[in-house]
């Protein structure tokens, strides 16, 4: 038996993982409440297990529910697998592991965007022994170790043999299905519901939809 949970703090994070499957229905979009006044945004991870209309469920392996809402405006991506000879000088990527100290982060993941109208999102996070997140335009590169013009300044991450490298793409919100992880990040409305304003979709790995080390989703950076 699972709990659902709508309503949440304002700026609250809820780390979801692996869950159950349900019974859905294909996604569509709609209106939504407006936000409310002073509203912080809020992350949302977990594997989707039902999509009714255009509020999607996501659920954690201690049989949590949580739910988000597709709007009009919602930016959606999936993550394909790519190599880190595609990051280059000028590349928009973003660095997620643990922050080793100062603006050095060990990336457990690099996450390779497209330029949007006004250069690269950028972002960057996370204290020193914690997850953390570096990312933005690449300005150079010292063999393993990236620099990035991210939104708190300069600052670095470093690859390894394990890091794991995947592009983000746009795709619709069709491509929502069951069984697939998913990140969201939106404020909530002011009926509670989390409004999506970005959904970042990845495949299921070893460990579930999102193991431990895996740090925060470089694609829901903001910027």
């Amino acid at each position: 038996m699972r709990t659902r949970i709508v309503a949440l703090a304002a700026g609250g994070v809820v780390a979801l993982c692996a869950g159950c499957g349900s019974d859905t229905t294909a996604p569509a979009t709609g209106s939504t409440p407006p936000p409310a006044p002073g509203a912080g945004r809020t992350l949302l991870r977990g594997e989707v297990v039902a999509i009714t209309g255009d509020v999607v469920t996501l659920t954690d392996a201690g049989h949590i529910d949580v739910d988000f809402q597709l709007t009009p405006t919602t930016q959606v991506g999936q993550q394909q697998d790519a190599d880190i000879t595609a990051v280059t000088v000028g590349t928009c990527a973003f660095g997620s592991g643990q922050r080793l100290a100062g603006e050095v982060v060990a990336a457990a993941e690099v996450s390779i965007e497209d330029h949007r109208a006004g250069g690269c999102r950028r972002g960057g996070g996370g204290a020193a022994g914690r997850g953390g997140l570096a990312g933005g335009e690449v300005t150079a590169i010292d063999g393993d170790t990236y620099s990035v013009s991210a939104g708190a300044g300069l600052q670095r991450f470093r690859v390894s043999l394990r890091t794991r490298v995947v592009r983000l793409v746009s795709v619709p919100a069709s491509a929502l299905t069951p069984g697939q992880c998913a990140t969201a990040t939106g404020p909530r409305t002011g009926a509670g519901m989390v409004a999506a304003s970005r959904v970042v979709i990845s495949p299921a790995s070893v460990g579930g939809c999102f193991p431990s080390g895996g740090g925060f989703s470089g694609g829901l950076a903001s910027g």
